[in-house]
């Protein structure tokens, strides 16, 4: 290399620095949709959870050939599940959900057992079909529900 040439290779500090300050704006902006996103993601698995207590409970209604109960605590631990089997006990439970942003709404069941229990007989059908929802105060206002629908034939459904 001669005298009057200037080695090229590599960055500025200039040029590092823009790139940092670039970044830095990037995420200042992303971070507040992140926490909306973590809340939708943590009642999406609350939802599920309930949806496969409720496949669990119906499979130990058709297994055990008894009958296998869902209840609702909405008193002494709110937010709050047992799934509890008439001659083998509890098979879920007590499950709480997970934080106190996620809630239940009162559950809307209809029958002889109250508006807070649900389940299935030993056929697998369910005893009193109706619905649950589930809440998250922290998720964004259009997309902070889940609702678990059962049916009489015994199936269950999240929407949305």
């Amino acid at each position: 290399m001669s005298k009057g040439m200037i080695d090229k290779r590599g960055f500025s500090l200039l040029e590092l620095m823009m790139v940092v300050v670039i970044i830095a704006i990037m995420a200042a902006v992303a971070l507040p949709n992140m926490s909306g996103w973590f809340s939708k993601k943590d009642l999406d698995a609350a939802a599920r959870e309930l949806f496969t207590a409720y496949q669990q409970a119906r499979l130990q209604a058709i297994k055990g050939s008894e009958e296998v109960r869902i209840s609702f605590d909405t008193s002494t631990t709110p937010n709050s599940y047992i799934v509890r089997a008439t001659t083998t006990g509890v098979v879920i439970g007590p499950v709480s959900l997970p934080d106190g942003s996620i809630s239940f709404e009162a559950p809307a069941f209809v029958g002889p057992y109250g508006s807070t229990t649900t389940g299935f007989n030993s056929r697998g059908l369910s005893l009193q079909s109706g619905t649950i929802t589930i809440v998250s105060s922290d998720a964004p206002s259009a997309n902070n529900k889940r609702m678990i629908t059962l049916t009489v034939g015994g199936n269950a459904t999240i929407a949305p």
